[in-house]
């Protein structure tokens, strides 16, 4: 029976393994036969993970065991679950910070609009119920419903002079 091992140049670290082709002849002798059994090679595991040894009859799903079972990105089944995180890992790192005050968003559109709307401008939105104002709608609503249970939800805007009215969604019973 005859070994070796070469390692594979494209792998960054060469830390992959790959057995070479191996066949194996038993003879076995009896009293009324003989039988030659011949082992294809073919079939059997020739690449192996370098840390927790499985076997794979091809590369290719040697380097998918260890890219997304046993290496780095263990916790993904596949390429597509990986390049999800990916993609919301590096959105988080990049940030957006105002130039002239210290708000910093982690989406372009989200700056735009903190400069249009908020960033040097007044407060706008005004509670009916007493002189709580705010930026933003939202903060008026949620102030509206803590400090004037059971008061209408509804915001004024001071520059509009008009309000707007909370329509909290509907639930259809089934």
């Amino acid at each position: 029976m005859e070994q070796g091992n070469n390692t594979i140049n494209d792998w960054p670290n060469n830390s992959m393994m790959m057995m070479t082709t191996t066949t194996t002849t038993t003879t076995t002798t009896t009293t009324m036969t003989t039988t030659t059994m011949t082992i294809n090679a073919n079939t059997r595991k020739k690449f192996y993970c370098p840390k927790c040894n499985n076997g794979y009859s091809r590369l290719s799903d040697m380097k998918t065991h260890c890219q997304f079972q046993c290496g780095l990105f263990a916790s993904f089944r596949s390429a597509s679950q990986r390049l999800r995180y990916l993609n919301r890992y590096y959105r988080s790192i990049v940030r957006y910070p105002c130039m002239n005050c210290t708000s910093v968003y982690n989406k372009r559109g989200s700056l735009m609009t903190h400069l249009r709307y908020e960033c040097g401008q007044p407060p706008r939105f005004k509670c009916p119920y007493c002189d709580m104002i705010s930026k933003k709608t939202s903060n008026v609503q949620q102030h509206i419903r803590r400090k004037h249970k059971g008061s209408v939800v509804y915001v004024q805007d001071t520059r509009l002079s008009t309000n707007f009215p909370y329509n909290p969604p509907t639930r259809h019973i089934v």
